[in-house]
């Protein structure tokens, strides 16, 4: 047996495993803005956010 490796998951060997592949986070590409608003509110301030 040379890859005896298990599956962390489902504890099968990694040629068995059936478990979908995770991405990894850090690949993700979308950026979260912050704003602070005051216009068209009554004065009031709101945090609006949205992604880019």
């Amino acid at each position: 047996m040379s890859s005896d490796k298990k599956c962390s998951k489902c504890k099968e060997v990694l040629s068995e495993c059936t478990c979908i592949a995770e991405e990894d986070p850090k690949t993700y590409k979308s950026i979260a803005v912050l704003r602070l608003e005051k216009q068209g509110r009554g004065g009031k301030t709101v945090t609006v956010s949205f992604k880019q």
